[in-house]
């Protein structure tokens, strides 16, 4: 799932970038590259970086 967020991150699909982020976490909750990466693309998402289901 992070190689999958970085495809599209890199496609500037941002929403599916942060559902697949979302997965990752979800799967390995003590990923903090993937919860940093989520972290930032929220933030550029939402533009004040609270947490929000994407």
């Amino acid at each position: 799932e992070y190689v999958r967020a970085l495809f599209h991150i890199k496609k500037k699909d941002l929403v599916a970038a942060a559902k697949a982020l979302k997965e990752e976490i979800c799967f390995f909750p003590d990923n903090k590259p993937a919860g940093a990466l989520y972290a930032k693309v929220v933030k550029r998402l939402t533009g004040d970086g609270s947490p929000k289901d994407a």
